[in-house]
């Protein structure tokens, strides 16, 4: 997970896989290149895994970000006014959620289950909206005021 601006830096991690034996024995060179050096197992593919997997967490939340600019866009609200809540929903909802024990322990587990609204409720909520101001999916987005965001809902 480095870029060549990382490159030398303790917090790059560099993920490396195969013989731990190797590993270790070279283990102080290979943190030079990034201080966090992760062995990952005897699997060579492995480093090449948990690259794509946090590439794909890091091309979703931007894809997701940019998409929330888009919506917000349709009401001339800027992205300066949206970042205080962008990074309080980042830093208290989404992280947490990702980040903790128990999310991994209940994707180990295959435990969808949730004390809050399931996922396809917002689906559902979002597309009827979408067609109701004229957009397609995929299509353009509607340019419709930001009060009527909820209209579905009430």
């Amino acid at each position: 997970m480095a870029v060549p601006q990382l490159i030398r830096l303790p917090e790059t991690i560099i993920y490396y896989g195969g013989s731990k034996t190797l590993f270790e024995a070279h283990a102080p060179l290979l943190r030079v290149f990034g201080g966090n050096a992760a062995y990952l197992g005897d699997d060579h593919g492995a480093p090449l895994l948990y690259d794509l997997a946090l590439l794909t967490m890091l091309y979703g939340s931007v894809y997701g970000y940019l998409h929330a600019h888009a919506f917000l866009s349709t009401a001339n609200i800027s992205p300066t006014a949206f970042l205080p809540f962008a990074t309080n929903w980042v830093n208290h909802v989404i992280a947490p959620s990702i980040t903790s024990p128990d999310s991994a322990r209940a994707l180990e587990e295959r435990n969808y289950a949730t004390d809050v609204s399931p996922e396809y409720q917002q689906t559902r909520a979002g597309t009827h909206y979408s067609r109701q101001q004229g957009a397609g999916y995929p299509g353009r987005m509607a340019k419709a005021p930001a009060r009527h965001c909820f209209a579905a809902s009430r």
